[in-house]
Formats: C-alpha cells, structure tokens, sequence
C-alpha cells in the first residue's frame, strides 16, 4: 500500500528551486570550449559566503536541494544557518552541462573546477569561494587544490598551480571521499562493486559518456523498499519520500572514470590517466584549512581507511578529521535533521578566516 501512495505523491515534492546559468571555458590540453550548468538560488548578497558545491559519483545537483517544499535541501540550510550562498556544479554531461568524450577524473578537476572556480573569482572577486566536495566530488575538489593541470599536454600536480588556486579558497570541505579506496574487509559491498566492474571490463572499456537516467527512474520502487540500504543511506535515518526523490539525482558517469575507479582499488590509491601520477601522494600540496567528515557505517568510504589512507597525505598544518556514528554515505543529504551533521566542519572552516 505504502508503494502506490508514493506513486502518487503531489508532484510538489519532487520540484528544486535551482536556478541555472552557463559557465563555458576551455580543456586545459585538448582546448576544446564547452560550458558547464551551474545552479544556485539568486545571487549572493554582499554580506555572504560563497560556496561552491560538487556532487559525488553518477549524481547531479539535485542532491543539494532535494525537496525544498519538504524541508530538505543542505543549500537551504547552509544559507539559514551559516548565511552561505551555495553554486552547485553539474560537471561534463551531468544535467544540462555539455559533453565532450573521454571525460574521467582528471578533467574534472583540472577544467571543470578550474572554469567554476575562475568563473567565481571573476564575478565576486572580493570574496574568497568555500569548496566543498562529496565522495567522488571531494576527490576531484582535493585533485584541483593540489594543482591537477596540464603539462606539455599531459596531467601534472603543479605547486605553483596549486598555492594560486588556493590564494582564492576560504578553505576546503571533504565529505568522505577516500581516494586510496581501501576497505575494511574483503566483503565489504565495494569490493564486490568492483569486482563485477572487473568482470566488465571488455565491456567498460568500450563504453564513454553512461547516461543512468532512464534506469533510474526504473529502480524508483526498489529504491523505496530500501535498495540502497546500508551502502548509500542506512533505511532507519531516511524516510520514504526522500528514498522516492532520490532517483532523481541519479544521472551519468563514464568508462573511463570505471576504469579509474577499478584500478584505483586495485592500487590502492586514484592515479590520473595518461601520467599515472598517485592523487593522495599530491595532496601535499594542499595547504589550505581542510576539513574530513567520514561516517561510520559508509562502507564506501570507511572512517579509519579515509583517515589513514587518504586524510593523512593532506600537507595542510590546519587540517581536522571528524567521524559520524550511525550514518551511512548520503543519510545528511536525505534527512533535514541530519543537514547539522556539516555544521562542526562548515564552523571550522569559517572560523579560519
């Protein structure tokens, strides 16, 4: 019964107040010009903080405003309560951002961040930008600040790059995200994640841009009845209406950033493409205020794996790590009881500066 009247749920609930703009710029290596869709709610005041926003893997910008009319929505709350002005990026072929082939990591970081970032920097030149990434976001947010950019036409992690892009940061907010990708045993769900990707490797490799909208909305019902539980929300924290709208968020990813993502586990650590350079290994260059949140029961992205296997290759001297028990990978996007579970991490990076 519970299934069909959530079917049938006023379609209020599924609306985003999201405004978006085009941001274009182009490749650092290919120099290919494309534009990116960048959403916010108006432009900021002269009294706030900007932050930019970047979701995790296959997600679009909705995860940030889920269902504002149900109370939902992290953008909403960081405005009321820290007085923040959020920009949520849908990077290459995410919403209505362009695509150009072959994205992965690295162009993520190194374009897509870069154009956003310098598109901010631009327009509020007075401000300094909070940039904050969850999972796969914040492994591309961190790629960025350690300089991730392009050397006679291959990926490279320039300091010099990385200390300008920084000068420009208020600070950097990491939501989960292990780049080393290392568990905490060999049944945890993302070792068997990827060891189904493994076996479709033939296929992965012959695959670019994976549009995941369709099937999605097919898996809507399955997502209600706890698809997901304890690997990306924990069935006790998130409630029926917000299972029903998460689907929403599902959008696109690609074969090359599977491929990054498989190998990465293997070796235990993301390396770019091409230059084969270890990501955690160049977070030294990140000196910026940092701050971590991993959650207990994110299998994904294990506390004590993120925390030595990843955090602690940050070169940062002001830099705090921060465990949340009784959470799972998205539970604080998905309750807004549990938005607060940003405020420690949101406090200190403002009290930087």
């Amino acid at each position: 019964m519970k299934l069909w009247l959530i079917a049938l749920l006023p379609s209020v609930i599924w609306a985003t107040s999201l405004e978006a703009q085009r941001v274009c710029g182009k490749e650092l290596m290919a120099a290919r010009k494309y534009c990116l869709e960048l959403k916010s709610k108006g432009r900021p005041s002269k009294n706030q903080t900007i932050a930019l926003l970047v979701p995790g893997f296959t997600q679009n910008a909705r995860i940030w405003d889920l269902s504002p009319k149900l109370g939902i929505s992290v953008v909403d709350y960081l405005e009321k309560k820290f007085n923040i002005h959020s920009f949520v990026l849908n990077t290459k072929g995410v919403g209505a951002s362009d695509y150009l082939p072959l994205q992965n990591l690295d162009f993520m970081a190194m374009d897509d961040i870069r154009i956003v970032m310098d598109f901010l920097h631009q327009n509020f030149p007075e401000k300094k930008v909070l940039l904050i990434g969850h999972s796969q976001g914040a492994m591309v947010t961190a790629a960025y600040a350690s300089g991730l950019a392009s050397c006679l036409k291959i990926p490279c992690f320039n300091p010099i790059r990385a200390r300008q892009r920084q000068k420009r940061m208020l600070g950097l907010g990491l939501i989960t995200g292990n780049v080393a990708l290392t568990t905490d045993h060999d049944l945890n769900p993302l070792n068997l994640l990827v060891k189904m990707g493994e076996k479709a490797m033939p296929l992965i490799k012959n695959l670019d841009h994976i549009d995941l909208r369709l099937p999605s909305y097919a898996a809507t019902v399955l997502s209600v009845i706890g698809l997901w539980d304890g690997l990306v929300y924990l069935k006790e924290n998130v409630g029926l209406r917000a299972r029903a709208i998460l689907h929403k968020t599902i959008d696109s990813t690609t074969g090359m950033i599977l491929q990054q993502f498989i190998k990465g586990h293997k070796e235990q650590g993301v390396k770019t493409l091409i230059s084969n350079l270890s990501y955690k290994k160049n977070y030294r260059n990140i000196i910026v205020p940092t701050y971590q949140v991993a959650f207990s029961q994110d299998p994904i992205s294990m506390p004590e794996q993120t925390r030595n296997d990843s955090f602690k290759f940050i070169g940062s001297s002001d830099k705090e790590f921060e465990e949340i028990i009784q959470r799972s990978h998205e539970d604080f996007f998905l309750n807004k009881e549990m938005h607060s579970d940003l405020d420690s991490m949101i406090n200190y990076l403002l009290s930087r500066n």
